[in-house]
């Protein structure tokens, strides 16, 4: 089966990847995870079955409210929910399994403020940046520049 996994924790973001990646990706699965605890769970599903390509938010909750929530790691705790989706493409990037599956960072952080924020980070080369100022249109061609 082939699936992309869509990281993303907003309604509206949700709905409008949903139906782009859909229309535009006949055959194609897209999973969708709502928080970062979620995307740390499922690695063990990644790695038996590989999606195409992750689209990650940078911004994620570390888990979804609820009453029963977990409590977050100290690194969570520290590092705060901005950098979420920094946090989930370094653990592929460590999986031998998922470390040369794509990945896009799909954000309304700037390119640039997540330089200086991240302190110069550099994308691995299968990591990719869309800015969601460009809507769904622009993250539906990088996608077909990625996985065809």
């Amino acid at each position: 089966m082939d699936y992309i996994v869509l990281v993303e924790d907003g309604p509206d973001w949700i709905a409008a990847a949903l139906e782009a990646l859909k229309a535009s990706f006949a055959g194609i699965e897209v999973s969708c995870i709502y928080s970062e605890s979620e995307f740390v769970n499922r690695l063990d599903e990644f790695r038996k079955l590989p999606p195409k390509l992750f689209v990650l938010d940078v911004m994620l909750p570390w888990s979804e409210p609820s009453p029963d929530m977990p409590d977050a790691p100290e690194d969570v705790k520290a590092n705060g929910f901005w950098r979420a989706g920094v946090r989930c493409q370094r653990r592929l990037t460590q999986t031998a399994e998922l470390n040369r599956i794509p990945a896009v960072f799909w954000t309304i952080i700037s390119r640039r403020d997540m330089e200086r924020q991240f302190e110069g980070l550099q994308l691995p080369p299968d990591t990719f940046y869309v800015s969601k100022d460009g809507g769904v249109g622009e993250l539906v061609a990088r996608v077909r520049e990625i996985i065809g």
